[in-house]
């Protein structure tokens, strides 16, 4: 009785839920403990796994995977059975705030959709606690090295992933004690440098004619009164935009039709591709079957 009873408490507990958000090799999981740390976090969730303190609880780690493709879908929890089984470790921790680790915006709200998890407290922008200098340096490593961090210690990513690890990083982090002489403390975070088996065997690219294939195909399947006439596609280091020329039905030319067909073409590349669509916009370019 007394055990259902605290499951009760936790349930209607409000849960906290927290984003660090910034683009692939930014220094997420470099300073992903530090925030922890400021704003009293549990537990982290980082490329596919559930950590907590500097364990790893549960999941599979997206930079196992083979191909980039799938090393997102594993980011994401887009399988059901990995998805299942960090919602269960984190209703058996019992846990009460969480940090997700996440390339954009759009992946931070996938990821809280696929692990059941309700409306955020705080998006946290990486540009918000690292310099543009520590940045680009973070970027430079994942570019030119194919250098990932997992924000937990050597010894225990050996354990799961014995073949990605390179070398421990150390980081130190002073701290003020509580009391009547406030002195400064040194506190040790290890960190483990690994490089991922999807960055070992050559480059996979997606071709911006494929993109352009997958996108007419979204449409076509969304509806056949709305034609694509034309795609544009915008690149920046970090996310697409994408903009359609579509020749649309009189008839199917509703504006909550081309809203939701703006979010299945960004899901769908989003999760087919890993490439992070900042925006779709749609242009109605040419109207057929206009009423007498």
């Amino acid at each position: 009785m007394a055990n259902i009873f605290k499951d009760l408490i936790w349930a209607i507990q409000p849960k906290k839920i927290y984003g660090l958000v910034g683009g692939p090799g930014t220094g997420k999981s470099f300073r992903a403990f530090l925030v922890a740390e400021k704003y009293n976090i549990q537990f982290i969730i980082d490329d596919g796994l559930l950590l907590k303190g500097q364990k790893i609880l549960a999941g599979k780690s997206a930079k196992e995977e083979k191909l980039h493709i799938t090393a997102v879908k594993r980011a994401i929890f887009f399988e059901t059975k990995h998805a299942r089984e960090v919602r269960k470790k984190l209703i058996e921790e019992r846990y009460n705030s969480i940090l997700i680790l996440a390339t954009s915006d759009n992946m931070f709200y996938k990821i809280m959709e696929r692990l059941h998890l309700k409306s955020p407290v705080k998006i946290i922008k990486i540009e918000d606690i690292a310099t543009e200098e520590e940045i680009k340096t973070a970027r430079k490593s994942r570019v030119k090295e194919g250098k990932h961090v997992i924000p937990i210690p050597l010894i225990e990513v050996k354990k799961k992933y014995p073949n990605l690890v390179l070398h421990a990083l150390h980081m130190f982090n002073n701290e003020k004690t509580s009391g009547l002489f406030r002195t400064k403390k040194q506190k040790t975070y290890e960190k483990t440098i690994i490089r991922p088996n999807f960055g070992t065997e050559g480059k996979i690219s997606i071709s911006e004619e494929a993109i352009v294939q997958m996108i007419t195909h979204c449409v076509a399947e969304y509806s056949t009164d709305i034609v694509v006439l034309k795609v544009k596609l915008d690149e920046t280091p970090e996310n697409y935009a994408i903009h359609l020329d579509v020749a649309a039905n009189y008839s199917s030319n509703n504006p909550s039709d081309f809203i939701r067909l703006q979010n299945v073409i960004k899901d769908k590349i989003n999760d087919f591709t890993g490439l992070n669509i900042k925006v779709v916009n749609i242009e109605i370019k040419k109207s057929t079957g206009h009423p007498l």
